[in-house]
């Protein structure tokens, strides 16, 4: 009968198998990956995760590495266990004033994607984001600020032998006023949604001052492969003209 063909039918026809989809990391803003580096409860220097187990920051910070605690944007806090030369995310002398922290445990698989890092250095006519923490430092404020030529800059910090300044570093106008020395060491400037540089003296210190002073960052690797690119395509221009 038609009835029990149609029965037939429908039990011997195939089924689609569903393949279960996998989640994928989701997109950390930019602002999560800033961390406060705090010492028996006080905010002493800050940093950025570069990766689940490591907390990029100034060179400066590393003196005080014990009891050091990382707390991040959501409240959450990890032991610092050891440091090590921040390899990687400058180039030259300014390797020397970045340090990796070492990790008690190993952050939320959200942070296994790197921050984006500038991978070349800026022009000076660049304007740039400088971050700070609010007065509660419990948030970041943003503020678009104008880079310093070093000339100008060694003259605002007191720096005629230029001990401070090098290639390695930058500066940023900051006129905001506090009547103490603000910890921002360890706080990052941003252009286009990447990490460029890290303040390595804080604000108004040792005195008031009008700039603030950054080590460059620069994701090594990408820094040199973009240079390699140029050689190559330069060298093929010549041999096609």
């Amino acid at each position: 009968m038609a009835s029990d063909h149609l029965y037939r039918y429908q039990k011997t026809k195939p089924t689609t198998t569903r393949i279960p989809q996998v989640s994928a990391i989701p997109e950390v803003p930019l602002d999560h990956y800033v961390v406060r580096l705090m010492k028996e409860d006080q905010l002493v220097c800050s940093g950025i995760i570069v990766n689940q187990h490591q907390v990029l920051t100034a060179t400066t910070c590393s003196a005080v590495t014990s009891g050091l605690v990382v707390k991040l944007y959501d409240g959450s806090t990890y032991t610092v266990t050891d440091h090590i030369p921040g390899k990687g995310y400058s180039i030259g002398v300014g390797v020397e004033l970045l340090t990796l922290l070492n990790l008690n445990t190993t952050l939320e698989d959200a942070f296994s994607r790197a921050p984006s890092i500038c991978s070349h250095r800026l022009a000076m006519g660049e304007i740039v984001q400088l971050w700070t923490w609010n007065s509660r430092k419990t948030g970041l404020r943003k503020k678009r600020v104008s880079q310093i030529p070093d000339r100008r800059c060694k003259q605002i910090i007191n720096d005629p032998e230029m001990l401070v300044l090098s290639n390695a570093t930058s500066c940023l106008s900051n006129t905001a006023w506090s009547k103490t020395c603000q910890p921002n060491i360890g706080l990052p400037y941003v252009y286009k949604q990447s990490f460029c540089g890290l303040n390595i003296l804080g604000h108004n210190c040792p005195k008031a001052s009008e700039a603030d002073v950054y080590i460059r960052l620069l994701d090594e690797k990408r820094f040199i492969s973009e240079k390699m690119n140029q050689v190559r395509l330069a060298r093929l221009d010549r041999f096609l003209i």
